[in-house]
């Protein structure tokens, strides 16, 4: 308690500071008792952010065992040390392996170059420029459309009919061919460059020349090209690339692609070819043991970090007596509490060998900490890789090759669940009807379709006008005109069209009942060609159970309810019954990222908790402004009473001095004072 003094009393008497003295008596020990619990508080705060920082640390940890990609690692070890020729990668598809390959031919997209012209801006011509892609048969002298690209036309204005507006107009209509002016000094030229590499990919490029005349040698049917037209007619610039595909050799087995960056030819291998090889290239596919391993060390690690930083701020020192800032906090103990139930989930229901942490080395010491078995867990990794996946990640597979593991919900149970067919999903088609005539002759009478697909009706199209020499021929042609209209490649939508038995078999490319082709408009003559107004038969989806339990079918993909909601399956082919089990595992690295993820967000247990403190710090300081108001009325009170103190001393000693100058005047006071 603070000690009061004055300076003295009277008139002299020091009502500021004695004022002063008696607030402060009031005031001190309320303020030391607040700022001390101000202290604890943001004490309390900052060693939560501490709690939080660590639990992000190992939050983060767990990202590399939530996937089962980055546990199962297959290293590429090949002899093109440098890969100059090639570059191979792999994912977690890949099976090991040893083969040698060979890059006998790199793809090339196709060039043409136009003939010179005195400058850029030199007039071509006005009109139209079709572009399509497709492939050139030399034997045939044949252009055959690539169906899975467009057909494009940009218009010529004359007021931007030299090279380089053209060139611009090309570039600004993103169609897949970039042009550039190249001008050599003596004149410009305009170069066309297909953007795909592949022999699909020809360059054909058609003409609707305002001048009125479309092959020839002026205005802008200067610029066609058709490979299988004749010189300066048609075939009107030059060609300064050919189009090819990229060709390996893999142990014995010449590959053929479109591009020089390879998929699909060995599952979960890609290969980017560089340059033509002079000798094979010896490669080995193997199973990085060290990659989980790591990965499961640093989880380890990551977790006892956590748990001496919680045994920092929560426990108590015997030697000190002292307790952490955190200590006997509910929250951090309750999160501890569920750390660790997480730790101990048996997974005997996905697995047979490996059911929890401690089978493949990882085990909880007295302390609450992990204590890793190196050699355990890389015998572990050794015998099932795929068991020890499951104790981590999420992760779902198949037991039937032919059925494919799509994707899972936090409601999805984990185990091991059946799997039965009743309906395999298929496709729209429709067949025509048959084709008597043995050269089929596409003229202005027969040319002209509507197809509607899947629910998406084409734009009317013609099919190109000549004699095609086999049903095969017209199948191609028909099948790129389709797919090459511009509402069916907007949505997505194509189709296939191929001879059955003398017969067109049109059919959509998608599976289930959203999968539809009808026939909606035909040409004059067209039933000679089997084509008729028409509506296919309609594709069904895929139907079956999961778990034994109803499943709903959606094209190929069947996805279950009740206990295993959310959990769905790709159901490729195969036969109808059971077939097998899909298995699923929701691994302690992906419960414990869910858990966290609830624990760390606005609303969580820790946010709740800071919550708290901080309403009691704002408490505090709604007791300060309390406190600082009531002193104030202290002090005006005690100002006035002391004031009036002093006013009453300051007349009493007036009136002291002046009794004792009047005792002093009376006769014998002086004789008195002497004696």
């Amino acid at each position: 308690m603070a000690t009061i003094s004055s300076a003295g009393v009277g008139s002299g008497l020091d009502v500021a500071s004695l004022v002063e003295q008696l607030v402060a008596a009031e005031g001190d020990p309320v303020r030391t008792r607040l700022d001390r619990k101000e202290a604890d508080l943001q004490e309390g705060l900052t060693s939560m952010a501490t709690f939080r920082g660590v639990l992000t640390e190992f939050k983060t940890s767990l990202e590399n065992l939530r996937s089962g990609e980055q546990l199962r690692v297959i290293d590429v070890l090949s002899s093109d040390v440098e890969e100059d020729s090639i570059s191979i990668t792999s994912n977690n598809q890949a099976i090991p392996t040893e083969f040698n390959v060979n890059v006998l031919q790199l793809a090339k997209s196709h060039k043409l170059t136009s003939t010179q012209f005195e400058s850029d801006t030199s007039a071509v011509g006005s009109g139209t420029l079709t572009f399509q892609f497709g492939h050139y048969k030399e034997a045939t002298n044949e252009f055959e459309l690539n169906s899975e690209s467009s057909v494009h036309t940009i218009k010529i204005e004359p007021q931007t009919n030299n090279l380089r507006g053209i060139s611009e107009a090309i570039n600004r209509a993103n169609i897949g061919v970039k042009s550039i002016v190249i001008n050599n000094g003596d004149g410009a030229r305009l170069i066309f460059s297909s953007l795909s590499t592949g022999e699909n990919n020809n360059l054909r490029i058609t003409t609707s020349d305002d001048d009125g005349i479309d092959n020839d040698l002026s205005g802008l049917s200067s610029l066609a090209y058709d490979a299988s037209a004749n010189l300066g007619s048609g075939k009107n610039v030059h060609e300064t690339q050919v189009a090819q595909d990229s060709i390996l050799n893999i142990d014995g087995i010449e590959v053929r692609k479109d591009s020089n960056t390879i998929n699909n030819v060995i599952r979960g291998v890609t290969f980017d070819v560089h340059s033509i090889t002079e000798n094979s290239v010896n490669v080995r596919l193997e199973l990085n043991d060290k990659a989980a391993a790591e990965f499961i060390s640093a989880f380890v690690t990551s977790y006892n970090e956590l748990m001496s930083t919680v045994d920092e701020l929560t426990g108590f020192d015997p030697n000190t007596q002292i307790a952490g800032p955190l200590s006997g906090e509910p929250a951090i103990r309750n999160i501890v509490e569920q750390l660790r139930r997480n730790l101990s989930v048996n997974f005997d229901k996905v697995n047979d060998n490996f059911i929890s942490l401690a089978t493949i080395g990882i085990d909880t010491e007295r302390n609450g900490k992990l204590k890793l078995d190196m050699e355990k867990l890389n015998t572990a990794i050794a015998i099932n890789l795929p068991e020890v996946v499951r104790l981590f990640a999420k992760t779902g597979s198949t037991q039937d090759p032919l059925v494919e593991f799509v994707s899972a919900s936090n409601q999805t149970t984990a185990g091991k669940h059946e799997i039965n067919i009743t309906q395999l999903a298929t496709k729209a088609l429709l067949n025509t009807q048959m084709i008597s005539v043995p050269n089929i002759k596409i003229n202005n009478e027969n040319n002209n379709y509507v197809f509607k697909i899947d629910g998406i009706e084409t734009n009317n199209f013609e099919l190109t006008r000549k004699i095609y020499n086999s049903i095969d021929e017209l199948a191609t042609e028909l099948q790129t005109r389709i797919n090459a209209d511009s509402n069916l490649s907007e949505a997505g939508v194509s189709v296939n069209v191929t001879n059955n038995a003398g017969m067109l078999q049109i059919s959509s490319n998608k599976f289930g009942s959203g999968s539809r082709v009808e026939l909606v408009s035909v040409d004059t003559n067209s039933s000679e060609l089997g084509l008729i107004v028409a509506k296919g038969i309609d594709g069904v989806d895929v139907a079956g159970t999961l778990a034994k339990q109803e499943a709903i079918g959606s094209g190929q993909v069947l996805t279950g309810t009740r206990d295993v909601e959310g959990l769905s399956v790709k159901v490729l082919a195969g036969d109808l019954g059971k077939r097998k089990n899909v298995i699923f595992s929701r691994g302690i690295a992906e419960q414990l990222d869910l858990l966290l993820n609830k624990i760390t967000q606005a609303d969580g247990v820790l946010a709740t908790s800071n919550s708290g403190s901080e309403k009691r710090l704002e408490d505090i300081t709604t007791q300060r402004e309390v406190l600082a108001r009531r002193l104030a009325k202290l002090e005006e009170r005690l100002m006035k009473q002391f004031s009036a103190l002093d006013s009453s001393l300051s007349k009493m000693q007036t009136t002291s001095e002046f009794l004792t100058n009047q005792l002093g005047g009376l006769p014998g006071a002086r004789n008195s004072g002497g004696r």
